[in-house]
């Protein structure tokens, strides 16, 4: 039927090229997909095969390729590379090294398995014994190691360290807060003396006083309250973002990641069990949301509380990160834990410059 309509001969010419072109792509395409051979692999390449010189040694050059080229050494750190033409001597030296590579893994797993290995829990007895010590039996043991901090030597045996109250002549008045006495005896080498009474003093006013009114503290990349106390003292408080057994993520920096509230009550105690006193009192409590947060706060904060699906008490704040619904702060179900950490003294009397350690 296609030819009674009286075709030219051009056009049956045309015609009959274009079939025999579409039939040779067809060909083609065909060979590509299925490796017949037909096209040689001269017109087109494999499509993502590798083929080798020496068939049989294929599987062995590709192996000593991958382990030599993509995998890192322990001694360098550097990765070692390798064209894929190696020889299979090269590849077998390879998979002995990882044979022994691997024998030795296995052999340090099961002597960590084995009660009183080099693997065995470590009950950490000499921090146990060290805190079981009284002050001036820490001093010696420090001396005797000679583990004796530039800080805590100067304090020692120089004899000079004047208090914040005595190089400004302060003096208390008598309804000064107790954060108040406590900001008058920091001194030269340490914020508070060994043995200071107003530490405890200071930790259990953070947990017991009545909140009187609660603001979100400006700047920073996650949230924290300014916690204004009915004996008009004040603390920071950072809240509880996730149960403390939750690790981070390998593949997170530590600057993206939540801020753990209690790190900086592990902070303080450390500092203060090492002897430097050069962390300000922090401590933790278990708000009401409810009463101690969102009848205390006002402005853009108090628009940030909400209920969640879970019939919660939540709130997100404004920030440059995680301060949103995806990542708002809950409780159970108006039950929050948070950390409250101590001011450093006003401007006014002490100028300050701290520059925080994370970009």
């Amino acid at each position: 039927m296609l030819f009674r309509g009286g075709l030219k001969l051009k056009e049956r010419l045309v015609m009959g090229i274009s079939v025999v072109a579409v039939l040779f792509t067809l060909l083609l395409v065909v060979d590509i997909q299925m490796d017949l051979g037909i096209s040689g692999r001269h017109l087109v390449a494999s499509h993502g095969r590798i083929r080798y010189a020496v068939p049989q040694e294929g599987a062995a050059v590709y192996d000593s390729f991958k382990n030599r080229l993509l995998q890192k050494t322990h001694s360098n750190n550097i990765s070692k590379e390798s064209l894929p033409n190696a020889d299979a001597s090269g590849a077998k030296e390879q998979s002995q090294q990882q044979s022994k590579t691997q024998k030795d893994k296995e052999d340090k797993q099961e002597e960590m398995a084995v009660p009183g290995g080099s693997g065995e829990k470590d009950d950490f007895s000499d921090i146990v014994d060290y805190i079981m010590l009284t002050s001036s039996e820490r001093v010696k043991y420090r001396e005797g190691v000679g583990r004796v901090h530039p800080v805590i030597k100067n304090k020692v045996y120089s004899g000079k360290n004047p208090t914040l109250g005595q190089l400004k002549g302060l003096k208390l008045r008598k309804n000064s807060t107790l954060l108040e006495h406590f900001h008058y005896q920091i001194s030269q080498n340490e914020l508070y003396p060994v043995g200071s009474s107003l530490i405890d003093a200071v930790l259990h006013e953070m947990i017991t006083e009545p909140i009187t009114h609660v603001a979100q503290k400006t700047g920073g990349t996650q949230l924290k309250l300014i916690i204004d106390y009915e004996n008009g003292m004040q603390a920071l408080f950072k809240p509880m973002r996730f149960p403390r057994e939750q690790q981070t993520l390998p593949n997170h920096f530590y600057f993206t990641d939540y801020e753990r509230h209690n790190a900086e009550i592990a902070a303080f105690h450390l500092d203060r069990l090492l002897g430097f006193r050069r962390a300000m009192p922090v401590t933790g409590r278990i708000l009401n949301m409810t009463t101690e947060l969102y009848q205390k706060a006002d402005g853009d904060l108090l628009y940030t509380f909400f209920i969640s699906p879970s019939d919660n008490m939540c709130f997100h704040g404004k920030c440059s990160y995680y301060c949103d619904t995806s990542h708002a702060i809950c409780g159970h179900p108006d039950t929050l834990e948070g950390s409250f950490a101590a001011f450093l003294p006003p401007s006014k009397i002490a100028p300050t410059k701290i520059r925080a350690p994370c970009p």
